[in-house]
């Protein structure tokens, strides 16, 4: 709110307290680079880097994330989510994320790593 967004609506109120970054910062006209990097949000710290220049590039790795506390609150009168595809087809993006622990729909997970790659083939459902 003190930078005139408004939060989204989760399911645990309290998620989204306190949120922290702090980076090495350097730009050669072509590209932004983060490195080291390190965020918290709450009980979660990642650290890693991130690149951003005609591809996003990032490698981040963190403790434990609890995805259910920034879902939002069910609504049985709500649409079925649909991924929205669409809206990555221009993006080009790799990166991995790794997490010690996760909890997501009430599943403790350990070791998890989420790999992603958007190319110019996402748009024809290629996104890996």
């Amino acid at each position: 709110a003190a930078l005139g967004l408004a939060a989204p609506r989760t399911r645990d109120p309290a998620a989204q307290v306190r949120a922290a970054a702090e980076a090495g910062f350097a730009w050669d006209g072509a590209a932004l680079r983060l490195d080291p990097l390190s965020l918290s949000l709450d009980d979660t710290t990642l650290s890693g880097r991130l690149a951003w220049g005609t591809v996003l590039e990032f490698a981040l790795r963190g403790d434990a994330l609890d995805v259910d506390l920034y879902r939002e609150p069910p609504d049985p009168a709500a649409e079925p989510f649909v991924f929205p595809g669409e809206a990555f087809a221009a993006w080009q993006a790799r990166g991995t994320l790794e997490l010690e622990r996760a909890r997501v729909e009430g599943v403790e997970l350990e070791g998890v790593t989420l790999r992603l790659l958007l190319d110019e083939g996402a748009a024809a459902g290629a996104a890996r």
